[in-house]
Parts: C-alpha cells; sequence; structure tokens
C-alpha cells in the first residue's frame, strides 16, 4: 500500500476519533448515552470523512500546496543560477 494513502487513512481514523469525542461532548455532555453517542457519531462522521478525504480534499490541498512551494522554489532556484552565471562571467571578464 502508499505511503501517502496508508497516511491519509490513519489521520482520517484519528481526526475522526477526537472530532466525534469533541462534538458528543458538545452536544450531550458526559451522560449514561456517551459511549452509544460516541460510537453512533464516529460512524456517520467517518462514513463522510474517509471519500471526502481521499476523493477530493486530500487532492485538492496536495495540488494547491504543490503550486505553491514548489514553483517558488523553482523560481528561486532559477535566480540562484542565474545569478552564479553572472557571477562567472564577471570574474572572466
Amino acid at each position: 500500500m502508499d505511503d501517502g494513502l496508508c497516511h491519509d487513512i490513519f489521520t482520517i481514523i484519528w481526526q475522526v476519533a477526537f472530532a466525534s469525542m469533541i462534538g458528543v461532548y458538545h452536544g450531550h455532555g458526559f451522560t449514561a448515552n456517551f459511549i452509544p453517542d460516541y460510537l453512533m457519531t464516529y460512524c456517520k462522521n467517518f462514513i463522510l470523512a474517509f471519500p471526502l478525504q481521499l476523493i477530493f480534499v486530500g487532492p485538492l490541498a496536495r495540488l494547491i500546496f504543490r503550486t505553491l512551494f514548489i514553483n517558488r522554489k523553482k523560481e528561486k532556484s532559477t535566480n540562484e543560477i542565474q545569478n552564479n552565471d553572472e557571477k562567472f562571467v564577471a570574474k572572466t571578464m
């Protein structure tokens, strides 16, 4: 299995677990029905979060960050190469 896919799956599992716990506490408090409410909320959240993260949100976030940071890195490296070339030319003249 791909490392990125494993990372996404485990992220979804833990994110849904903690978000469900906070949601149940905020909505119902710690009552006698906390565990059943939590399990029901976890299942509902997981059903929505899993495909949404794998199909839409994850790839979109990777595209945005790739576009922002790799293009800047390429521009920086291109400028560094140009500066090094100019220094070399200046030394030889």
